[in-house]
């Protein structure tokens, strides 16, 4: 069977949503980090549009893979990030836009938080 810039295209789409449900990534989050619309990146998952050459590298980024791996049939195996280098991402690209004073507070209630865990003697959780 003769490889087509469809086939190419479905497979890719196919292999970003594997990918994506895998890290329980939703296709909202993923758009944000690549900086697409979810409806663009809907129809890329289903092989109905083609993706940019930045937006592979994007994507082999946030998934920690290597590029060809978008090309793969599904039965190849590469090394995987562990699941807290994908939540940094996630929190990441939520965070990226957010002004300085929401950061401020969000720290703030990150101390908050581990200084009420740590007196009700549950320990440091976030270490």
């Amino acid at each position: 069977m003769a490889i087509t810039k469809e086939s190419l295209r479905i497979r890719m789409g196919l292999n970003i949503r594997r990918e994506r449900i895998a890290v329980d990534m939703s296709i909202e989050e993923l758009a944000h980090l690549l900086d697409l619309t979810p409806g663009f990146l809907g129809l890329i998952e289903r092989g109905q549009r083609g993706i940019t050459a930045p937006n592979m590298y994007k994507i082999a980024e946030v998934f920690n893979m290597p590029i060809d791996a978008l090309f793969a049939d599904g039965q190849q195996e590469y090394q995987k990030m562990p699941k807290t280098d994908i939540l940094q991402k996630k929190i990441a690209g939520l965070i990226a836009d957010l002004p300085e004073q929401y950061l401020d507070f969000i720290i703030e209630s990150i101390h908050g938080i581990r200084k009420l865990s740590v007196h009700k003697g549950r320990g440091n959780q976030f270490s």
